[in-house]
């Protein structure tokens, strides 16, 4: 009776601790999730280009207000609004060709949607086709994605407008010089902050080159290193590489890969290094000379006598 009280009382803890035992897994998936979502990479933080994105926008506005005009500042910040947070994590280059496209892309999109905005079903056609032809942009490239979202946000914008050609024609102006003078404020180099996406790359390239160092049979190392190389080389495709500080990225993207192949071929040679030591620990003894070893009790192995006999 005992017996059974106690294997009954075994069986009841068993639920007990694997529900607490979900309850902890809960928790710290819990906890995770909101660590992770509340954390900021202070790498991507773009102060300098957000300053500049509002300066573009605000100055069009208050000369409006100012002059007394303000329609017209309204058309210009609005063409400006639309590109004040396009591509602020690029390279200079990808940048300012983003930015170029864009321009064109809204000049012409707010043309046709004033254009077609009296007529319903033809708005709404034109719309459709916007739409998948920024589908189809989405899957070339992330710059051509932006281009694509800010064509279909201006030809939606300005559908709302039925204006006729001529003052259609004037809008689409406006809209391209408000986002010009935008691409004008982005375009402004500063001697610290015209290869920031590259140093920002790199850095978090010999960032995770180090976790990968200390411990690369993790697998979230290998992962990160991998993501950290690909961003890398994305990101300095876009740079200029015949100038120095463009050869000096590419020498050091290529040292990063360099190191990494070289772990990689040290961690495998270990591995191979430990298989054949626990192999020859754990093999027979083979000596001819049974005087001159004695058994390990602790491994099996032949030890070999400290004065062997000839």
């Amino acid at each position: 009776m005992k017996n059974r009280r106690v294997g009954d009382n075994q069986t009841a803890s068993l639920p007990a601790s694997q529900e607490r035992d979900d309850r902890t897994s809960r928790l710290s998936v819990l906890k995770h999730s909101w660590q992770s979502a509340l954390h900021i990479d202070r790498s991507q933080i773009t102060a300098v280009q957000a300053i500049r994105g509002t300066i573009g926008f605000v100055v069009p506005l208050a000369l409006g207000v100012a002059t007394g005009h303000v329609v017209e500042g309204v058309s210009l910040a609005g063409g400006a609004a639309t590109l004040g947070a396009v591509g602020l994590t690029y390279t200079y280059r990808a940048r300012t060709r983003t930015l170029l496209l864009a321009c064109a892309g809204i000049a012409f999109s707010a043309f046709v949607g004033s254009i077609v905005g009296r007529i319903d079903w033809l708005a709404i056609l034109v719309l459709g086709l916007w739409g998948f032809g920024a589908g189809l942009l989405a899957a070339i490239s992330q710059p051509a994605m932006v281009i694509g979202i800010q064509s279909v946000l201006a030809l939606i914008i300005l559908t709302h407008f039925a204006l006729d050609p001529l003052h259609a024609l004037l809008q689409a102006l406006l809209m391209l010089v408000g986002a010009l003078f935008q691409t004008l404020l982005a375009i402004i180099p500063f001697p610290r902050r015209y290869t920031t996406p590259e140093r920002a790359a790199l850095s978090s390239v010999y960032q995770k080159l180090a976790d990968y160092t200390i411990d690369s049979v993790k697998e979230q190392n290998r992962r990160d290193i991998r993501s950290s190389l690909l961003n890398a080389y994305t990101t300095l495709g876009d740079t200029n590489v015949r100038s120095p500080q463009g050869k000096m990225f590419i020498a050091l993207f290529e040292e990063a890969e360099r190191i990494r192949l070289l772990i990689i071929a040290l961690t495998r040679l270990c591995l191979i290094c430990a298989a054949f030591a626990a192999r020859a620990r754990d093999a027979p003894c083979t000596s001819h000379r049974p005087r001159a070893c004695r058994r390990s009790t602790r491994c099996g192995r032949p030890r070999r006598a400290r004065y062997p006999l000839a």
